[in-house]
């Protein structure tokens, strides 16, 4: 099979595994992953995917910049001008190593995306300017981070403190989820839709010794949020 792009990879870890074995098998790619920054090849190389930790990107960036090297990162709150930042929409697992990036949506911070890129990340990708990148991931964290707090580690303490099956809690919100998707709004209920402040005000009180409201910060601030902006 003749190659045209030639890659190199940096990181191999819950997006960087399943990364490097999808486009390993990308017609017209060859793709090496590497250990480190001094086996990087210049003149060998198209493209560098840089499938690191957020913390590592700029001065990783910096170092490859003099270099004719496309360099594609996957950070969602990160944006370098010398870099492509392509960010999937997904949340990995360190079980999951088979994903059809192609089927998956991106949030990207160029609008210029080369037609190669577009022809493996699929054409289901967004713009997003890079002053709101930090704001997006935000939104995301909040989003997937805290519904997988409260299915996991809320179905935990249920279970400790009720002595009733933890998967109770994950299968109402997963249910939850599901009906919001379905009928918005109109899937809301309890004492939040009607607006009982007392009854509200009891939920976080009988609360306060739980897990979530003492060592989240978050928590605490979603349900003021909420409150202030949302209540239905």
């Amino acid at each position: 099979m003749e190659v045209k792009y030639k890659a190199a990879q940096l990181g191999y870890g819950q997006l960087g595994a399943p990364w490097f074995k999808y486009i390993s098998s990308q017609k017209d790619w060859r793709v090496d992953l590497l250990k480190s920054f001094e086996e990087i090849s210049f003149n060998q190389y198209d493209y560098v995917f840089l499938a690191v930790n957020d913390t590592s990107l700029s001065k990783l960036i910096d170092k490859l910049q003099s270099s004719k090297v496309s360099i594609i990162h996957f950070s969602g709150s990160r944006y370098n001008e010398n870099a492509l930042g392509l960010h999937p929409v997904y949340s990995f697992s360190k079980e999951k190593k088979d994903i059809n990036f192609k089927q998956l949506n991106w949030v990207v911070d160029h609008p210029l995306i080369p037609q190669e890129i577009i022809n493996f990340i699929g054409p289901s990708f967004y713009y997003i300017s890079p002053d709101k990148k930090k704001l997006y991931h935000n939104y995301l964290s909040v989003s997937a981070n805290m519904t997988q707090l409260l299915s996991h580690l809320m179905g935990n303490e249920f279970n400790k403190k009720m002595g009733l099956p933890g998967e109770l809690m994950k299968n109402l919100v997963i249910q939850s989820l599901e009906n919001e998707m379905k009928y918005g709004r109109n899937s809301f209920s309890g004492p939040w839709v009607r607006d009982e402040k007392k009854a509200q005000d009891k939920v976080i009180d009988e609360l306060n010794d739980n897990f979530l409201s003492k060592n989240n910060s978050n928590f605490n601030e979603l349900i003021e949020v909420y409150n202030e902006y949302y209540r239905l």
